[in-house]
This record gives structure tokens, C-alpha cells and sequence, in this order.
């Protein structure tokens, strides 16, 4: 498959996504997805192996035979990755695939009892994704040894749209991300070496809580010093 289509600009998406919320509730998105030449030139492939009397030539279908070629499990090899996740079909920009979501649970049951890294393939309900110290978190995850090898291969022969995303509540203390938009750290995996993000789940939002509590009492203070000058007078 490989040797058939790195040769006709095809393209693979593989984005992982991981959002935060206020609440310390952690959820994990990923779109599995191939363009329609990609999946048309393993049909092409899988028709010439088939029936090798038939004419080898290239052949574009309609998006129908292409869903009915991806929900077949033919092209999705890594849909045993995603057991017990929510599956949607993913069509956009010339993509096709899946969209698999899963809510992981609140972030303290996510946090690592040793150092060791998990690989983004095996992300699931029981990864532990996180180190601790103190109030600061850190991602804790790399790419496979599967992943990594792809992307050697595949380097300057396919488009591979390879990225980690993770949405904080807010801003993280460090990150060594390839964009970031808002409180979106977003890490392009075909040129990142490596994934660095460090941050605190809802402190800015206590810090606003404490400021407000504080204006509040410092207003009724000069309120009452005002209304008791008032009384003497």
C-alpha cells in the first residue's frame, strides 16, 4: 500500500486533542482520517489484487463507495485502539474517517506514579497522562515507537498531518508548543521533538474569586467609615 500511494500525493490525519475544563474534568478527542486520494488508491489496490485479469487503471469513486470501503474495517486498522470510545463519522476539508471522544475523568486520577511517559496510541480511560508537584501539573505523553517510524517513512513522500492539542481554562505556566491560540496549546508532531507543558488547573479563576472578595469588603469598609463620619457630624 505504501509503495502505491506515497507516489500520488496522498494524505493521513492523525489529531489528538485534550481539553480541561475549571473543574479538573479531563476529555480526550481523536480524528482518525484519510483524503479521497488516499482512500481511492487503496480501493484501486485492493481492486487490482482482486481480480488480477481486470485492467490496472486508476479509478476515482463517489463518496459513497469511499464510506462504504472505511466502514467495511478495511482502511481502519486502528479502531481497536479506540474501544469503549464514542464513534463519529469525520468529513471535512477532503478528509474522511472517524472522531473518537471519551471523557477521562478528573485529572488527580490521571496522574502517574513514576516518571514514564505514555505513548499518544495508547491513550485511553486508564492512562496516566499527568505528573504532579505541588499545584502544578505536566503533560506526560510522546509519540509511539509506531508513530515515530510512520513519520520516518513517510517524511517526504505523504502529506502526514500529525498533532497534540490540549485547551486549558487557562494559561499555561510553560510550554514549548508549535501554536498557540488563546488557551490552546497546539504541538505540530511532524517538527516537535518533544512535548513540554506545564500548568495550574484554576488558579486564575480563584485569584479573580479572591480579588472580588476583596474589593467587596474593602467597598463595605468605606461605606460603613463613611456612613459612621456622617453620624458624628
Amino acid at each position: 500500500l505504501a509503495v502505491i500511494v506515497l507516489a500520488t500525493g496522498c494524505a493521513m490525519k492523525a489529531e489528538y486533542g485534550i481539553k480541561i475544563d475549571k473543574d479538573k474534568n479531563v476529555k480526550l478527542e481523536v480524528i482518525s482520517a484519510q483524503d479521497n486520494e488516499f482512500i481511492d488508491s487503496s480501493l484501486n489496490m485492493g481492486n487490482s489484487f482482486s481480480n488480477e485479469t481486470e485492467e490496472k487503471e486508476s479509478k476515482t469513486y463517489t463518496d459513497e463507495e469511499r464510506w462504504e470501503f472505511l466502514e467495511s474495517g478495511e482502511a481502519n486498522d486502528s479502531a481497536g485502539d479506540f474501544e469503549g470510545f464514542d464513534k463519529a463519522k469525520y468529513d471535512k476539508d477532503g478528509y474522511k474517517g472517524y472522531t473518537y471522544t471519551k471523557d477521562l475523568g478528573n485529572i488527580d486520577k490521571l496522574i502517574a506514579d513514576k516518571n514514564e511517559e505514555v505513548t499518544l496510541d495508547k491513550l485511553g480511560e486508564n492512562s496516566k497522562i499527568f505528573t504532579k508537584k505541588g499545584n502544578v501539573y505536566s503533560l506526560n505523553v510522546k509519540l509511539g515507537e509506531d508513530q515515530s517510524s510512520q513519520l520516518e517513512q513517510y517524511a517526504n513522500m505523504i502529506t502526514f498531518d500529525l498533532k497534540l492539542s490540549v485547551t486549558l481554562p487557562n494559561k499555561a505556566k510553560s510550554n514549548n508548543a508549535t501554536e498557540v491560540k488563546g488557551n490552546t496549546y497546539t504541538w505540530d508532531l511532524t517538527k516537535a521533538k518533544s512535548i513540554e507543558l506545564s500548568f495550574e488547573v484554576g488558579k486564575s479563576n480563584n485569584i479573580v474569586m479572591i480579588a472580588g472578595c476583596a474589593c467587596a469588603v474593602a467597598a463595605i469598609c468605606i461605606g460603613a467609615y463613611v456612613l459612621i463620619k456622617k453620624k458624628q457630624k
